[in-house]
């Protein structure tokens, strides 16, 4: 009997598992560029991020900043997540390091992809003032994002505003006054792998030049739950030089008994 009751619980964690084996399709924001598809992560499913970027500052020095992030799948095309990012700055002599704010997030999926419309989402972004490295100020922005398959490639276009920009912003996850991106990805099957080109533009502050940035990189599923992925970046900017920059990371998906369909066994 009680596995009976157990079985619309036990099929609903096989099937975030099953989802979680292709997990290294989902271009996530930041993961390993700054573009992402429209797909939310599955309804029930939590994923846990732990990852690292480096980028060269405007002026000289360096940012380094290690982020912690858990998502989960509040709806059937919705999910909502907060980013704990802890930066180590070096410019100009100076150094600082501290927790870089706080940001919340959520994305929701307003239609798939159809013979005549691309797969369709908004995200909404805001940033907190937390920490030494937090800066001063709330940010929000908004963004519409649209995927397209062609077979094996996929084409993903990412537009977005600041609504609100924080006074002095973080040394990381900071929201730029407006920022518009494209990137094409190709899934390799048998290596469970994803490789990812990408182009993005955006102005940080009103009056700032256009900072306009290369990147490419991969993910690839090491387990049915685990997935690498990693990137290199080029940015470009008038009047000041190169910002190179580099991310790796590592997420897991998972599932929590007592909030899949029927509750705990």
């Amino acid at each position: 009997m009680k596995l009976w009751l157990a079985l619309p619980g036990l099929m609903a964690l096989t099937a975030t598992e099953a989802a979680a084996q292709v997990d290294y399709r989902n271009l996530d924001d930041e993961r390993p560029v700054a573009v992402e598809d429209a797909y939310p992560i599955e309804r029930y499913a939590f994923e846990l991020l732990g990852a690292y970027r480096f980028a060269r500052l405007p002026g000289g020095g360096g940012l380094h900043v290690w982020v912690s992030e858990l998502s989960y799948g509040v709806a059937k095309a919705a999910s909502i997540g907060v980013k704990a990012p802890f930066a180590a700055t070096t410019r100009r002599g100076a150094s600082g390091f501290g927790l870089a704010g706080v940001r919340a997030f959520g994305l929701v999926n307003l239609t798939t992809e159809r013979p005549s419309l691309p797969g369709l989402a908004l995200r909404l972004d805001g940033t907190l003032p937390a920490g030494g490295q937090g800066g001063r100020g709330v940010a929000v922005m908004i963004q519409a994002l649209a995927s397209r398959s062609f077979g094996r490639n996929r084409l993903h276009l990412n537009a977005g505003a600041a609504l609100a920009q924080a006074e002095e912003p973080g040394a990381a996850e900071e929201i730029p006054r407006w920022r518009a991106g494209l990137v094409a990805d190709r899934t390799l099957i048998r290596s469970s792998m994803l490789l990812i080109g990408a182009m993005t533009v955006e102005q940080e502050a009103r009056g700032a030049g256009a900072v306009i940035t290369g990147a490419g990189g991969f993910r690839r599923q090491v387990t049915p739950t685990l997935v690498v992925d990693a990137g290199l970046s080029w940015a470009v900017q008038r009047g000041a030089g190169p910002r190179p920059g580099l991310t790796v990371g590592l997420s897991h998906a998972f599932a929590i008994a007592g909030l899949l369909p029927g509750g705990a066994p």
